[in-house]
């Protein structure tokens, strides 16, 4: 648990210290999805922590639009926040879902650091920036809760065991 809490504020500590020709957009984390086997375990372990915020939001559904797999998989998701930084845990099933590959090898962890788009043209323009980077989609994922749809955008930030770079697009 203590290697988690370390690896997360590294994260944040890369991002807050992100090059100054990086697009607005990466001014301020939306939020983090955090992969975990057990919602249960991680809500006692965080409540010990002193984070007694951690709600669980209980079952919704997920669909890949990009991997063309096209079956929904249900999960459970938790939130909470640590100071004003939302978490989203995710437990999701471990054999199957665009979140399989990452617990086969991970098991559990940050997976994507999460920012806000307020248009597809601001996404279109930043997957192009990405793109000419050398940095590809991994995955369009919505995720379906009693609360409505959220669409994410997930790009292939993941080398030598780093996170995703996600975009929310806000779109009504």
């Amino acid at each position: 648990m203590k290697r988690l809490i370390i690896i997360l504020f590294f994260c944040i500590a890369m991002v807050m210290n992100a090059q100054a020709q990086a697009p607005e957009l990466y001014n301020q984390v939306n939020h983090i999805i955090w992969i975990v086997e057990d919602l249960r375990t991680v809500k006692k372990n965080w409540q010990q922590l002193g984070f007694d915020q951690v709600k669980e939001e209980g079952d919704v559904t997920i669909l890949s639009k990009f991997t063309g797999e096209g079956e929904a998989v249900k999960a459970r998701i938790a939130t909470g926040y640590m100071d004003t930084l939302r978490v989203i845990w995710i437990q999701s099933p471990r054999r199957v879902g665009p979140f399989a590959d990452y617990m086969r090898i991970s098991k559990e962890g940050v997976y994507s650091l999460v920012y806000t788009v307020e248009n597809k043209k601001e996404l279109k323009q930043e997957a192009q920036r990405l793109k000419d980077l050398g940095i590809t989609i991994l995955d369009n994922l919505e995720i379906r809760t009693n609360r409505g749809k959220f669409n994410y955008f997930l790009f292939n930030t993941a080398r030598e065991g780093k996170y995703t770079v996600g975009f929310l697009l806000e779109e009504d």
